[in-house]
């Protein structure tokens, strides 16, 4: 995914995880992405269930955050995946 999203050229890929979810987290950090700060919730199946979202990319990461490998470069574009 982030191979093909760099070589079309965009700058930064975002995506949001399942706060609760540690091993999707630990996965992400260690390809590179980190937690931007935002965290948003949506309702599934009457539950309130929270996202944190992550970035990888050229922008500054937060002090103690992961190393991206690789950071991407490119125009000021974003890619997003979302699940629906």
């Amino acid at each position: 995914m982030t191979v093909r999203a760099l070589a079309d050229g965009f700058a930064s890929i975002t995506l949001w995880v399942l706060k609760d979810n540690a091993r999707a987290r630990r996965f992400y950090e260690r390809a590179g992405f980190w937690p931007d700060g935002a965290e948003e919730t949506f309702e599934a199946g009457g539950a309130t269930v929270p996202e944190v979202r992550y970035v990888r990319g050229p922008t500054r990461r937060p002090s103690g955050s992961p190393s991206a490998h690789g950071a991407c470069t490119g125009p000021a574009t974003t890619a997003a995946a979302r699940p629906t």
